[in-house]
C-alpha cells in the first residue's frame, strides 16, 4: 500500500504487509528497509514501484515479512537524498501499529539507496 508523506518533514513510503498477517494475531514478523536507486528520486510513488524489491514483491505476494520503502524526495542535482530521522520516526511508528520483530529488521537498497544504508548503518 501507499502512504504519501502526510506531513512536509515527513516523506512518502509504500509499505508491504505480509499475506498472513491478520491470521496470525500473536507472531512478529520480520521487516526489510529497502532504499531505492536514484532513478526513483521525487515525489510519485509509482517511480519506487518499478525497479527491485517492490517490483519483486508484485510477483511474489505470499512474502512472509513487511517491505518498508521511504521515497527520497528532491533529485540528485539539489543532494536529494534520505532523512533518516525520519525513516526512523516512521519505523517507530510502524513498530506501534504492527507487530514487527525489533530483532529481526533488515536494511538493504540499490545504488544510492544501498550507500544511503550503509551511511546510515555507519551513523
Amino acid at each position: 500500500m501507499a502512504h504519501p508523506a502526510a506531513a512536509p518533514d515527513s516523506c512518502s513510503y509504500l509499505l508491504f504487509v505480509p499475506h498472513g498477517y491478520p491470521a496470525m494475531p500473536r507472531q512478529e514478523w520480520p521487516l526489510v528497509i529497502y532504499l531505492h536507486r536514484a532513478g526513483s528520486l521525487g515525489d510519485d510513488l509509482d517511480l519506487v514501484k518499478l525497479w527491485g524489491l517492490p517490483k519483486a514483491l508484485a510477483s511474489h505476494p505470499g512474502t512472509p515479512f513487511f517491505v518498508f520503502s521511504p521515497q527520497a524526495k528532491g533529485s540528485l542535482q539539489i543532494g536529494g537524498r534520505w532523512k533518516t530521522e525520519r525513516i526512523e520516526r516512521l519505523l517507530a511508528d510502524l513498530r506501534g501499529i504492527y507487530r514487527i520483530d525489533a530483532s529481526r529488521i533488515y536494511p538493504t537498497g540499490w545504488s544510492i539507496g544501498g550507500n544511503e544504508t550503509w551511511r546510515w548503518a555507519v551513523k
